[in-house]
């Protein structure tokens, strides 16, 4: 009986151990992707600007430049703060987004809860493509 109790509880620690680092993983790579995913919005967003005949961004652009934004960042489970989301001058935003990594086991603990989610804040300029018709960065 005490064998059997004690594989039991050695079973229990290995899956919660397995769910530890399955829902490490999930939260590293949304860590790590989110910033990626978060400047390919403000691209758009920023492009959006760019190609509006202004001095001064006027409001109906900030507003279509933040919907392109979220439109693109909602494709990767990101949600864009209104609040948080500028448009300056010289085309470039700032944006900040939100996403929650897919987590099994975080979800269920109110302790750990709070680590799947993730919160990036980036200044993002539009692309320029220079003669060749490459963009910065990119390889062909």
């Amino acid at each position: 009986m005490a064998n059997g109790l004690i594989k039991g509880s050695l079973t229990a620690v290995a899956v919660v151990a397995a769910l530890l680092t399955i829902d490490g993983g999930s939260v590293l790579l949304t860590r790590l992707s989110t910033p990626d995913e978060l400047e390919e919005a403000g691209y758009q967003a920023a492009a959006v600007v760019a190609h509006r005949d202004e001095d001064v961004p006027t409001p109906q652009t900030a507003v279509a430049a933040f919907e392109a934004a979220r439109a693109e960042a909602g494709k990767h489970g990101i949600t864009l703060s209104e609040d948080d989301f500028l448009v300056y001058a010289d085309n470039s935003v700032d944006v900040t987004g939100t996403a929650t990594a897919p987590t099994l086991l975080f979800k269920r603990l109110p302790f750990l809860e709070g680590l799947a989610e993730v919160s990036t804040t980036l200044s993002v300029e539009p692309r320029t493509i220079d003669s060749s018709g490459a963009t910065p960065g990119s390889t062909r």
